[in-house]
């Protein structure tokens, strides 16, 4: 720090212009707003497309998984009935 008030006060300002600075280059190396909008929009709207093909998959495994056993379930009511009328 300087050794005066003034000498302070001028290495604070340059430091402030500095940080500024530093900041509007930060900014300027931002993507556009209606870029990182757009951006945002496809991600979403993949994601969302992506939920909603898991969601169909597994409603239809579960279908499949509960008609198999419907199935099963009849073959062995079905074999059942099959070695009472034999005997």
């Amino acid at each position: 720090m300087g050794k005066t008030v003034a000498e302070t006060l001028t290495e604070i300002e340059q430091a402030r212009a500095a940080l500024e600075a530093n900041i509007d280059a930060l900014f300027d190396r931002l993507p556009d707003r209606a870029v990182m909008a757009r951006q945002a929009k496809v991600y979403g709207a993949a994601t969302a497309g992506i939920a909603v093909l898991i969601v169909v998959f597994t409603a239809r495994t579960r279908k499949r998984s509960v008609l198999r056993a419907k199935r099963q379930d009849a073959r062995i009511g079905a074999e059942e009935l099959a070695r009472a009328f034999k005997a």
